[in-house]
């Protein structure tokens, strides 16, 4: 039972909260018609931006349940700088769920943003999605698609029609003496994804990527933003609801696993201690709340808070938080310093329940999954700045547990504009990890292994296509040349036969002339010839430099009548046209229009036209078109 000294002890602390009257007023109210200006009421570093090349700037935005956080990086050089990061509060009355949110979001993200034109990525909720990680036979780099597929189907038993997939193949590695392919996958419900796009074109921008907050986390490693000599590692996010554990190895993560127990858990402990303490020695509840703090306020006293505090809440949040910021701003009236150790005490159930999640985590990914022991545990999150919480989680461990704190200014001076409140730098942590995302290194819900697939196809077709292109070219210029070769000498020759005529002194006879006729006839003959041999190269030439990416010609045959000057050759042209369903006529009348206006063909006719499945759920147009040369 407690003593009344640690009674005593702990209302100094209340009292101590209670008068500290220098947090911060939120607005009063949200006005829709005329929103405030984030740039009043944001936690900010400087945001001067210049450019020097390299990959385009990416701003990173994490909706939370108080306030938006911001992250903007650019490239110099390939290397990333953080040119601003910032949180804007969200006005009295305005939540996420709000109808004036994409107003604010839209005001904040053209603050956020300085005047470039970054790509825009944010957060997916983590109960509306999944990632692990498993093994796999060797197969043929053609079915990898498919053994992928339904062993993941098989694993989780996810729905494609309601889910998006996406996964990546790492290495081989051996598993039980067998060798094996490592791969990641990465799961998302549509519906969620379609509302985050929802939002964010409502406010006047559109999304580039869609992830999770653990990828945030690896995107510090594979940037080489953070060099860490372990190769095995854990993360440990604590969060306010919840936490989370990261398995990530050589910069790669393998496995994550929310639990429920954060921050709630502990101030949950601080309040059952207050209630044995009244219980004991008879202190109503209403006493104990009238010496508590105001916390009208509190949400600002730190960046983030993921909950408002209520009656049952009060007295334990206000504790828990403000030890915290006491405890970073070395501010800890005297007299008062002993009260957070009886607050660690207070929390230990609850925090002892979290390592032993954790201890059972390690385990699991090394005994069920295979997966290297961590040689270290990194610890991030508001919570884990409580006084002496860190240092009680690594007395539990024979590894070493350190701060995550990426965003440190003292370790990378010369990286941006890094806060230099810690408070600031943890709350910001997964949006800055976020910024520092990639296509080809981050799974990104809106560019799955499908878009990729998809870009991979259409860069082989445009390289088959320039080098026939190229060949047809040559063919081409090398039928010019010859032609004007044949020409040239053919005009060379009747220059010198009319030099011979003009010096003759009489007019050939009737025989001469017919003979010279016939000569003439032949060798005009020969040139219609050389010409009939070599159209074809120029119409399949100039067929392939009008053929868009998207019309797939599946045949062309042409027929040419020479000798006839009074009849044009003829043409027909089958294919495909690919693209969504409703912009294949389309597609399919540009296509006819292109053929109208080149210079060898005129008056194409459509003769047919009817959508085909060449592969389940993907329809083209199949069309046939006849045409003239000119």
């Amino acid at each position: 039972m407690p003593s009344d000294k640690d009674i005593e002890s702990t209302e100094k602390l209340l009292r101590v909260i209670r008068k500290d009257d220098t947090v911060a007023k939120r607005p009063a109210q949200f006005d829709v018609a005329g929103l405030p200006d984030p740039e009043k009421t944001s936690t900010a570093v400087p945001a001067t931006l210049t450019f020097s090349g390299g990959n385009k700037p990416c701003l990173a935005v994490q909706i939370g349940n108080q306030a938006l956080h911001c992250a903007l990086v650019t490239y110099h050089r390939g290397r990333p700088s953080f040119q601003g990061l910032r949180s804007f509060p969200y006005p009295q009355g305005l939540t996420p769920d709000s109808a004036a949110f994409a107003a604010f979001l839209g005001t904040c993200l053209q603050k956020a943003s300085a005047g470039s034109k970054p790509e825009i990525w944010t957060f997916i909720s983590p109960d509306q999605a999944e990632y692990s990680s498993l093994k796999l036979p060797n197969v043929a780099a053609k079915d990898l698609h498919q053994s992928v597929f339904w062993a993941v189907k098989k694993d989780v038993k996810f729905n494609e029609r309601t889910q998006i997939f996406d996964y990546r193949v790492l290495d081989r590695v051996m598993d039980k003496g067998v060798e094996k392919r490592l791969v990641t996958y990465f799961l998302a419900q549509a519906s969620e994804v379609d509302r985050l796009k929802a939002v964010f074109r409502q406010a006047g921008y559109a999304l580039s990527g869609i992830s999770i907050e653990p990828l945030a986390v690896q995107n510090y490693f594979s940037t080489q933003w953070v060099v860490e000599p372990s190769n095995a590692l854990a993360h440990l996010q604590l969060g306010e609801e919840s936490s989370r554990i990261d398995i990530l190895d050589n910069g790669r993560l393998l496995f994550s696993r929310n639990i429920k127990s954060g921050a709630n858990s502990f101030i949950e402990a601080i309040e059952d201690s207050f209630a044995v303490r009244e219980q004991g020695i008879g202190m109503a509840p209403d006493s104990l709340l009238k010496t508590a703090p105001d916390t009208s306020n509190a949400t600002s006293e730190l960046p983030e808070t993921n909950v408002l505090p209520d009656r049952d809440h009060v007295d334990a949040r206000a504790l828990f938080r403000n030890a915290i910021k006491f405890h970073q701003a070395r501010t800890m009236p005297a007299g008062t310093h002993n009260n957070t150790e009886k607050l660690l005490e207070m929390i230990l159930p609850a925090l002892e329940r979290l390592i032993r999640q954790l201890e059972r985590t390690l385990e699991h990914s090394v005994n069920q999954m295979g997966f290297q022991p961590a040689d270290k545990i990194l610890v991030s999150g508001l919570p884990a700045l409580f006084p002496g919480l860190m240092e009680y989680i690594a007395s539990q461990f024979t590894i070493p547990v350190e701060l995550f704190d990426p965003l440190d200014p003292d370790l990378l001076p010369a990286q941006g504009f890094l806060p230099a409140n810690t408070l600031t730098r943890m709350e910001l942590l997964p949006a800055a990890g976020l910024a520092l995302s990639g296509k080809e290194r981050t799974m990104n819900a809106l560019h799955t292994y499908v878009h990729r697939s998809r870009e991979k196809k259409e860069r082989l077709i445009t390289k088959v296509a320039g080098f026939l292109g190229i060949l047809v070219l040559g063919s081409v210029l090398a039928a010019y040349w010859h032609t004007s070769s044949t020409l040239n000498h053919l005009n060379a020759m009747i220059q010198a036969e009319e030099a011979t005529l003009a010096g003759l002194e009489a007019f050939p006879n009737t025989r001469e002339i017919t003979a010279m006729l016939a000569e003439t006839r032949d060798k005009d003959a020969r040139v219609k010839r050389y010409l009939s041999r070599y159209m074809p190269l120029a119409a399949v030439g100039a067929l392939s430099s009008i053929t868009p990416i998207w019309a797939e010609l599946e045949s062309a045959s042409f027929s040419f009548k020479p000798g006839q000057d009074d009849e044009r050759g003829t043409g027909s042209v089958k294919g495909l046209v690919s693209g969504q369903v409703e912009t294949l006529d389309a597609f399919l009348g540009s296509y006819i229009l292109m053929l109208a206006d080149s210079d060898i063909f005129a008056q194409p006719r459509l003769v047919k036209k009817e959508p085909v499945q060449k592969r389940p759920g993907e329809t083209k147009l199949e069309f046939h078109v006849d045409l003239k040369l000119r």
